[in-house]
């Protein structure tokens, strides 16, 4: 298995985290949208989605998140990519978990 890792590119390990971070906050909205702010586990989620609003939180997570995964492809820290994307993997499939639940 990880011979086979070793073959994927660290730009390609990067814009999976990016659509795995979007896929995540994608599927936040949504299930904010439909069922409200207690779907939000994270407390202080929900206290800056009270006080600035969801859009604009998920803007700013999303740029931080940017931030941090390129920071982490500019130093080529390719283990911390891998474990970035596969937590990224886990919140992805609990939230999609929970709209097919729901």
């Amino acid at each position: 298995m990880a011979t086979i890792l070793n073959h994927i590119s660290n730009k390609v390990i990067l814009w999976i985290n990016i659509i795995l971070k979007l896929l995540d906050i994608g599927t936040t909205i949504y299930l904010v949208n439909i069922y409200g702010l207690y779907v939000e586990s994270n407390p202080v989620m929900k206290y800056v989605m009270e006080n600035c609003g969801l859009i604009p939180t998920m803007v700013g997570i999303l740029l931080a998140y940017l931030v941090a995964v390129t920071y982490l492809y500019k130093k080529n820290r390719r283990g911390l990519l891998f474990v970035v994307m596969g937590l990224m993997t886990l919140v992805v499939i609990a939230n999609t978990t929970s709209i097919i639940i729901r």
